[in-house]
């Protein structure tokens, strides 16, 4: 039981070695860093947009009264189902 710990400590102490090498060599913490940050822009760059085409286009309320109109019709011929009844 003793040798698996060891073992099992060595294999853990050589993945995080290689890790670190992998990180001095290719800096993936501060890439990964950047392309978080750069992903972070894009979404608020993107919200700011879509804030913007609504305003301008009131696309949100044109949705909305698509939505009521379905829901009237779906309503309606449910209402008309069951007065046939």
């Amino acid at each position: 039981q003793g040798e698996i710990i060891s073992n099992v400590e060595n294999v853990l102490g050589t993945v995080a070695k290689t890790a670190e090498e992998l990180n001095d060599d290719y800096d993936l913490v501060g890439g990964v860093g950047t392309v978080l940050n750069g992903v972070g822009d894009l979404v608020e760059i993107s919200v700011d947009k879509v804030v913007e085409l609504d305003g301008e286009y009131r696309l949100s309320q044109r949705v909305g009264e698509v939505v009521k109109g379905a829901l009237g019709k779906v309503v309606s011929g449910v209402g008309g189902e069951a007065t046939k009844e």
